[in-house]
């Protein structure tokens, strides 16, 4: 009996004897086979105290485990044995990590074999020593550390999408643009974007094209967002609608998003090739034709201006200028049930009073606001149009009487309109034209909306801008394209602690807008940087006193009660924090009050709004760094991961516990050689 129990103490004296450490990259390159590559992805320190365990072979044993669940297991019949040396021993990645022994779990091994990465999401690295038998000699038996695998979010399209129709000649001055991959991967991965045209074929799908066509067009792109169509490639000669994408991959041409082939969601566009006019034999008659004698234009004369001279325009005043005219009138606009009053300048016109050359422009009310405006008969220097000119032009739209119409309006208006003119769609969606264009092919109209926005956001409303959207006498070309922020926009929280700065589209920043159809509203697109006090937070490293560290956050939706958007931080210090600082790849912002970000859990020492009304900066998981005084003898300080953190009005909250951080010898704290057993954060309100 005490034989067989010194037999069965043998095992527990050596793992006594027997200690790990271990550290890691806690968000680590996705690519995993690259890991025995790079030796700061782990770092395994094993001490052994007993000279008498001095040459006993072993193995070290690798697991990675999402969820309490092993994703990554190591074959050990495939791994070499070492022997333990007395003393300390300092094991690298390229040394813990043998690739071609690792096994993964069946959907796990799916996924690496078509995408080379690990999927996203957090993971625990753990490490053991096992003897020839399969017995742990390790104390702690085994050893593991959070790893945080990035999720990349696809592109998104930016030109040309939603059916836009191209002629021709646009084509070759056309950009394809879109929106880079989020986060930025690690410059060791590098990023480049395969852009994929295809055309698409009656009655085939622009998804089963785009898949099973040859391309038109695959291009890689590197260091940019954009590329103009080719040059050497030829316009079509007839019409064809087109599907096209774009995939983000590494310089080892691994995609980033494992969904959809790695593509962004499939755009379509087409260009429109217009019918050869029809022949004629008689050259001097065609001519005549493309050149006609002028006319002339009088009070009381109709003149016929827009597509194939499909709006009357009731001259009320005309002054010859040679064979050109000057004068005003009023157009009649079907879908207002209204008349505009117009005015002109230099126009010339046919002997049936077509308009051939000019331009006829709608009149402005004199006691309007002043505003930007794209066509004018007279040049002028003009400033851009700003959120304030948007909301002052639709705050005097509102505050004057008949002066907002219904799209499709029932009863006519017995009195001539000017500019700007309110017009209100079915949803009950509000906008302002502020300026009308006839010309001899196409009519149009600019517009700007403030959107309302809740109260809580530190202004009504948001000022966006639509240019160049056509018209004609019973309806609006929908969809006409979108509304854009006119300008980057920066609001407080009710105490100022954090800015929003609202983003205005443009080659780097998807922006902030609103697409409609013809019942009016049909979706927002959200961009904004969130920059926190520094009372808060600091950057890291700190080297402007007044920089501020920033969340980049965007959103899409349909309504903006449902508004919850998703983004990355900033790495970050806390402040009063004793030196921690903090990096999230994933954190949401919610804005909505009938919806709370996806998964949220809040805090046990939370004492804010806990319901659907919560509102506020969400993070499921995240990376701690703890203090510059505490170092690893491996180099760098000790990091723990961190669940569930809020910064809202009142600050942050976070609730985090490790155990078994670093064991000792392995560890300082200040200048003192150290173990750190538990590591205890609790922080309420900005509060440590």
């Amino acid at each position: 009996m005490l034989l067989l129990a010194c037999i069965l103490l043998i095992p527990a004296a050596a793992s006594a004897q027997v200690t790990i450490t271990l550290s890691v990259d806690s968000n680590p390159n996705p690519r995993i086979a690259d890991w025995v590559n790079r030796s700061e992805i782990a770092i395994l320190t094993v001490t052994n105290t007993s000279p008498r365990l001095e040459g006993t072979e072993y193995k070290i044993n690798v697991r990675m485990l999402q969820n309490g669940r092993p994703v990554v297991e190591t074959r050990m019949n495939q791994v070499s044995s070492r022997q333990l040396e007395f003393g300390t021993q300092v094991f690298m990645a390229d040394e813990i990590i043998s690739y071609s022994a690792l096994q993964f779990s069946g959907s796990f091994e799916q996924k690496i074999a078509q995408t080379g990465l690990l999927p996203s999401g957090f993971y625990s690295f753990c490490v053991s020593l096992n003897d020839l038998q399969g017995q742990v000699l390790s104390t702690p038996q085994e050893v593991c550390m959070p790893m945080n695998i990035t999720s990349y979010q696809a592109p998104e399209l930016i030109y040309p999408t939603s059916d836009i129709q191209l002629t021709p000649q646009m084509l070759s001055g056309t950009q394809l643009a879109w929106t880079p991959v989020t986060p930025a991967p690690p410059a060791g991965m590098g990023v480049k974007y395969i852009v994929t045209v295809t055309e698409v074929n009656p009655p085939q799908a622009a998804s089963q094209a785009f898949f099973v066509n040859y391309p038109v067009i695959e291009e890689e792109v590197t260091g940019m967002t954009q590329m103009l169509w080719p040059v050497d490639l030829d316009p079509p000669s007839e019409t064809t609608y087109f599907a096209w994408s774009v995939k983000a991959v590494s310089f080892d041409d691994e995609p980033y998003v494992e969904g959809n082939s790695g593509f962004a969601s499939i755009g379509t566009f087409t260009v429109s090739v217009p019918a050869p006019p029809a022949e004629d034999d008689d050259e001097e008659e065609q001519e005549e034709e493309e050149l006609p004698p002028p006319g002339v234009l009088a009070a009381s004369d109709t003149l016929y201006a827009g597509q194939n001279g499909e709006f009357e325009v009731i001259v009320t005043e005309s002054t010859p200028k040679g064979q050109a005219f000057s004068g005003a009138g009023t157009v009649y606009i079907g879908w207002l049930m209204a008349r505009v009053e117009v005015e002109f300048d230099s126009i010339t016109v046919d002997v049936d009073k077509k308009l051939i050359d000019g331009k006829i422009i709608a009149k402005k009310y004199d006691t309007a606001p002043v505003y930007p405006v794209d066509w004018v008969l007279e040049a002028f220097a003009q400033a851009p149009f700003t959120n304030q000119a948007a909301n002052e032009v639709v705050d005097w739209v509102e505050g004057q009487t008949n002066l907002t119409i219904p799209y499709n309006n029932l009863t006519e208006y017995t009195n001539p309109v000017k500019m700007p003119l309110g017009l209100n769609f079915p949803n009950g969606t509000e906008y302002a034209i502020t300026e009308m264009v006839f010309r001899s092919d196409k009519s149009e109209f600019n517009m700007i909306a403030a959107q309302s926005v809740p109260a809580s956001w530190g202004t009504s409303r948001l000022g966006f801008r639509g240019k160049n959207i056509r018209f004609h006498p019973s309806n609006i070309e929908m969809p006409p394209g979108r509304i854009e922020l006119v300008e980057d926009i920066t609001l407080g929280n009710v105490n100022n602690k954090i800015q929003f700065v609202f983003k205005k589209p443009d080659t780097n920043h998807l922006g902030c807008y609103i697409e409609w159809d013809e019942d009016g509203f049909k979706e927002y697109g959200i961009e904004l940087e969130a920059l926190f006090t520094r009372d808060w937070l600091i950057p890291s490293p700190d080297n402007d006193p007044n920089k501020k560290v920033a969340a980049s956050l965007s959103a899409q939706g349909t309504s903006w009660t449902d508004l919850i958007l998703g983004g990355t931080l900033e790495r970050a210090e806390i402040v009063n924090g004793a030196g921690m600082t903090i990096l999230a790849d994933s954190l949401f912002y919610d804005f909505s009050d009938v919806l709370n970000p996806p998964g949220i859990t809040f805090p046990e020492n939370y004492e804010g709004e806990t319901s659907e009304l919560f509102r506020g900066f969400y993070m499921s998981a995240l990376e701690v760094e703890l203090p510059e005084t505490w170092q690893t003898h491996a180099g760098g300080q000790p990091k723990i991961g961190v669940y569930d953190m809020i910064i809202d009005d009142m600050g942050l909250t976070m609730l985090a516990k490790a155990t078994n951080v670093i064991q000792f010898p392995n560890a300082n704290v200040a200048d003192l050689v150290a173990s750190i057993d538990t590591v205890h954060v609790e922080m309420v309100a900005g509060s440590l």
